[in-house]
């Protein structure tokens, strides 16, 4: 294993789990709509996940990487599953 490999599969691990979580935070954006307090701070926390994916794929970067696209694919079926989850109608006893 390369010098740089572990540290390289680290940061691909992460900007998937970012990506992932950012399409939870934006299917959630859109479910908050009657609640502006809890929707601006979802947005909030929505756009500093973006600003992380962002700093991981510069890190990336620099070591001469890129994301990769198999770690994103399986990190957004998940998120779409989860996002699939919160639609679902709750009953609050």
């Amino acid at each position: 294993m390369a010098k740089n490999d572990l540290v390289v599969a680290w940061l691909n691990d992460a900007h998937a789990m970012e990506n992932s979580i950012i399409e939870v935070l934006e299917k959630q954006v859109d479910l908050a709509s009657d609640h502006p307090a809890v929707q601006s701070g979802i947005q909030r926390h929505l756009d500093q996940t973006r600003g992380h994916a962002e700093t991981v794929k510069s890190c990336l970067s620099q070591l001469g990487e890129s994301p990769s696209g198999i770690k994103s694919g399986l990190a957004s079926t998940e998120a779409s599953s989860r996002a699939r989850r919160w639609e679902q109608p709750r009953t609050i006893w």
